[in-house]
């Protein structure tokens, strides 16, 4: 039987042509003009020149990297209003949440206190739930622990929440499974649409990449990788390699990689600690983002 493929207007031609009533409740929803495409609801930068509201973000390095270090001093940064470093500002605060499965509370207590001069406003407002000091096992992939989690999260009213780390909050044999993901991220997605950005933590694997399935740098808005420098002196302090290797809304100078250092056992940035990283690993979109 030939079809036609009508536009909207066309629709409601047809429709008052054939004396029929057209009523908008009876046009499928899955289908769309320009015009009637939703407005983005949440626009704001959280964090300039990196994410915005909503997004779906991963942070992934090998093991003893700093990533938690980084993670935090993030949340930090939004929730005081303050800089990371010269690179990066978060323009308003938001309340932030940091779910740990990893450090007991009170080395958690000492990373934030190592940051107190760093981000005086922020270390005594980031809310923090420490999984190993409640004895809480949690499993991210069952619907009374996700409910559990969201629970929490509307509690402390965070716009951002950090889970740290993937491996940590999934069974431990279930972690590379594509359905794994599957169910994750759909989880992910239902923060992201009511504006809370989401930030998880992962490893990499032997060759660098992101453990596991290839779907979870897929499917995030942002995907940042971090390393150490080569031949970096340890004396001097801490030192990462910040790159954003995938991103759908990041463009030209926002995906300069650049080096994040630490003075002491996290004891914040050294005078000009952000300075362009040495190399680039970004897989797939150069200086142009991925932008679809």
């Amino acid at each position: 039987m030939p079809y036609k493929i009508m536009s909207l207007s066309e629709l409601k031609a047809c429709a008052r042509k054939m004396g029929l009533e057209y009523n908008e409740d009876d046009v499928s929803r899955d289908i769309f003009t320009v015009a009637s495409l939703p407005d983005q609801q949440f626009k704001t930068y959280q964090l300039a020149r990196l994410f915005e509201a909503g997004e779906l973000v991963v942070v992934f390095a090998p093991q003893k990297t700093g990533k938690s270090l980084l993670v935090v001093d993030m949340l930090l940064t939004l929730v005081g209003g303050g800089n990371f470093g010269d690179r990066l500002e978060a323009h308003e605060k938001v309340f932030c949440l940091l779910v740990d499965a990893e450090m007991p509370g009170h080395k958690i207590r000492e990373r934030l206190n190592n940051f107190s001069t760093v981000h005086p406003d922020g270390v005594d407002s980031l809310s923090i739930i420490p999984l190993r000091d409640s004895g809480r096992c949690l499993n991210l992939l069952d619907a009374k622990d996700q409910d559990w989690l969201y629970s929490r999260i509307k509690e402390c009213g965070a716009k951002v929440v950090a889970l740290d780390n993937l491996g940590k909050l999934v069974p431990a044999n279930r972690e590379s499974k594509p359905e794994t993901w599957r169910i994750l991220e759909k989880w992910l997605r239902g923060l992201n649409k009511e504006g809370i950005t989401t930030i998880l933590v992962h490893h990499a694997n032997k060759t660098g990449d992101i453990r596991g399935t290839g779907k979870i740098s897929d499917d995030a808005d942002l995907v940042i990788s971090l390393s150490r420098p080569d031949g970096w002196d340890r004396s001097k302090g801490t030192a990462i390699d910040f790159e954003i290797v995938d991103s759908r809304n990041l463009y030209g100078d926002d995906l300069i990689p650049f080096t994040v250092v630490y003075s002491g056992e996290g004891g914040g940035f050294s005078q000009g600690g952000i300075v362009r990283c040495s190399r680039s690993r970004s897989r797939r979109h150069g200086d142009h983002g991925r932008g679809s």
